[in-house]
This record gives structure tokens, sequence and C-alpha cells, in this order.
């Protein structure tokens, strides 16, 4: 197996999965997955998956609207904190109203300080997206030999009778 397969009957189950179509390929250095033998041989498995343009565009555009959103209402919070000062020179009539306004100042304080988190998380997941994105593939150090497996050296491909090992 793979680098993120543990050694020892990985040949055997290899083989074995192959005799019913399957092959399993590495995804990145600790993971594998199962995938029809034609799709194994025809796609390369040792890379990592690049997330889509759309995926990055969209966690960035998520965080625009998620800081834009958290600053406007805290503006409208600060604006409501301001209302409850009032002025010493004249003092405004603290009234029922006044109070709800007070209250709903402190739920929008709330909902900015939650929009700000939510945007500052998504624009650094967008940034990480797009770091992986932009990432150069790794140089294959061999060249693709023929044979569906190549554990340690040896080659097992699936035949119409049975298994083909070559070293």
């Amino acid at each position: 197996g793979g680098a993120g397969r543990v050694a020892g009957d990985d040949e055997a189950l290899d083989a074995v999965l192959a005799l019913n179509g399957i092959a399993m390929v590495n995804v990145g250095e600790k993971f594998v997955k199962a995938v029809p033998v034609a799709q194994a041989e025809s796609s390369p498995s040792d890379g990592p998956i690049r997330p889509s343009w759309k995926m990055c565009a969209g966690f960035g555009a998520g965080a625009v609207v998620a800081l834009l959103s958290g600053a406007v209402l805290g503006g409208l919070a600060k604006a409501r904190e301001s209302e409850q000062r009032g002025d010493v020179a004249a003092p405004v009539l603290y009234t029922d109203e006044l109070a709800s306004r007070g209250r709903e100042g402190e739920r929008m304080a709330t909902a900015a300080y939650v929009l700000l988190a939510v945007g500052a998380a998504a624009a650094v997941v967008d940034v990480v997206l797009w770091v992986e994105r932009l990432r150069k593939a790794p140089r294959k150090k061999e060249a693709a030999r023929a044979g569906l497996f190549r554990p340690n050296g040896v080659a097992v491909s699936p035949r119409p009778f049975g298994l083909e090992v070559s070293f």
C-alpha cells in the first residue's frame, strides 16, 4: 500500500479488491479511497485534492458579507448606546421606550460580535483555501510505471483469468 496504509497484508487486500474491480488509491499522505479500477488507472492519486475556485470565492464572499453586516450592526448598536448617555445640560427623560431601545442596542451589539467572529473565521478559511488552491503540485519522483499496484516495488494487475504479479 501507499503512505496512508498499514504495511503488511496490503498486497493481498489490493489483489482481492482488484479481482472485484476495486482499487485503493492514495489521497494525500494519510488517506486512501476506493475507486473503480478504470478510474484508478486514469487519474493521479498521490496529490492532494485542491479546493475549487467556486469554494474559495464563496468563502471569501461569505466573509465579506458577514464582516460588513457586523460592522453595520455594530454602528447601529453604538448609535443606540449614545442615545442612552444624554447630556448634562439638557438631560433626557429615561422612558420605557428609551430603555427598550437600549436593550435592542445590546442585542444588536451581540449580533454584531457574532457576525464579526463568523466573518473572521470565514476569512481565515478562505486564505487557507486559496493557499491550497494556488500551491504547486508536488513533482513525481518517478515516472508512472505500468501496472495498477506497486507496493514495495511489486506490481499487481488484474487479468481476465487471475492476477499478474511482477517485481
